[in-house]
């Protein structure tokens, strides 16, 4: 039996690798992760100021962050609707018996 989860976790192990070294060499992933598929990204030498309190303006930004929210419906109050309250105290008649009664052949014994 020991043998049979050797040899299955050793035959799952096996494919996930041929499945994720197909994956990773096909040419959806060189297009994807390859050079070809990255932006162009260029070093920007950076700003000498003297003063520290100086303040850059930001060009070509994207707010994403907000964009495409539902908005929130509030509930409205339905005009049809009453409220009524519950009388404070219930009157129950006392508990004198079972409200099914046992049957003749059936005995509880403790």
């Amino acid at each position: 039996m020991r043998k049979k989860e050797i040899i299955t976790a050793v035959g799952t192990l096996a494919i996930a690798a041929g499945i994720g070294f197909v994956m990773q060499s096909g040419e959806t992933a060189k297009e994807r992760y390859g050079a070809a598929g990255r932006p162009d990204v260029t070093a920007v030498a950076p700003v000498e100021t003297g003063n520290a309190e100086v303040l850059l303006e930001v060009q070509q930004i994207e707010l994403t962050s907000a964009t495409d929210v539902p908005a929130i419906a509030t509930p409205s109050v339905e005009p049809m609707v009453q409220r009524v309250s519950a009388s404070a105290t219930v009157d129950l008649p006392p508990i004198e018996q079972d409200i099914a009664p046992l049957a003749e052949n059936c005995a509880i014994e403790a």
